[in-house]
């Protein structure tokens, strides 16, 4: 089992962001099955620096303190992902987390299981099962 460091989409499971793949941080992307018209257990992976993996770590930490507002009552929904005093920064991570991946070439294929470490759902306490499939 490998860590999982964020997840930027949700769909019935994590869709994308970052988690060790063979020990290293990468960048997961989920992939659409059109044939059955839902999201596959297949994602392409994409190996990203630790500095890309810290942005995208601090982007989520970013959205987890709007969340807790959110929850809270405190802030609208329309008013996420960031706070107000965040969003600056927010956006400067998530900008460069989205322009280095979308540059960055494919370097593995895998399946993955995500599964919860303990009682309390949470991305923070997941961990996710690769299998490697040919490229």
């Amino acid at each position: 089992m490998e860590k999982v460091y964020s997840v930027v989409g949700f769909y019935d499971g994590p869709l994308s962001g970052t988690a060790d793949f063979e020990g290293r941080p990468h960048w997961y992307e989920r992939r659409f099955d059109e044939a059955l018209d839902e999201w596959s257990d297949t994602f392409d992976l994409r190996l990203v620096t630790p500095e890309i993996a810290a942005a995208d770590e601090e982007a989520n930490r970013i959205f987890d303190e709007w969340s807790a507002a959110f929850k809270a009552g405190t802030v609208a929904r329309d008013s996420g992902p960031a706070l107000p005093d965040a969003r600056q920064r927010y956006d400067e991570l998530r900008g460069a987390v989205d322009s280095y991946v979308r540059a960055a070439a494919t370097t593995a294929t895998a399946r993955g299981q995500f599964t919860f470490i303990d009682s309390t759902p949470s991305w923070r306490e997941m961990r996710v099962t690769w299998t490697s499939l040919a490229n």
